[in-house]
């Protein structure tokens, strides 16, 4: 009897630690930053995107002159990263320019143009779990190829 009652209180505690364990697996998970200028035709001069999995929504937020600038991104199934693995994310998260986009990507431009280098915060959520990262954009860590792409930038989280 005791066996039984030992044997049914560790099942117990390990199937709580098992629900508990897929619960944290399911929350969202950022994958990578893209910062882009480009003057190919193709797209914006400027985009920052972030790719995330298991995400219902993306925030990217900079500081400027001692205040916050935030900006919501938009879900953009049409364009395809193959170099992330498929079951990580493979499409991204853009800026949303409508709702303060532009004035995160102009404080991120000038701060590229003055410093080298900007830092931007990136919040993925997924219900009441959210994954955030601390990102610093180097100039000198990215692709440069003038005139049609003078900066890429691709960080890994």
């Amino acid at each position: 009897m005791r066996i039984a009652t030992i044997v049914a209180c560790l099942l117990g505690l390990f199937g709580s630690l098992v629900v508990a364990g897929e619960a944290s697996a399911a929350g969202p998970k950022l994958v990578q930053l893209s910062y882009d200028h480009s003057r190919d035709g193709s797209s914006k001069h400027f985009n920052l995107s972030a790719y995330a999995r298991r995400t219902d929504s993306v925030r990217f937020v900079v500081r400027r002159h001692h205040e916050s600038i935030a900006a919501p991104g938009r879900y953009n199934d049409h364009i395809t990263d193959t170099d992330l693995h498929p079951e990580e994310a493979s499409h991204p998260w853009e800026i949303d320019r409508r709702h303060g986009g532009k004035q995160v990507l102009k404080a991120v431009r000038s701060s590229l143009q003055r410093r080298g280098m900007a830092t931007v915060r990136v919040i993925a959520r997924r219900g009441d779990a959210r994954d955030k990262a601390k990102v610093i954009i180097n100039v000198a860590d990215c692709t440069q190829d003038p005139p049609l792409y003078p900066l890429s930038c691709e960080i890994g989280l």
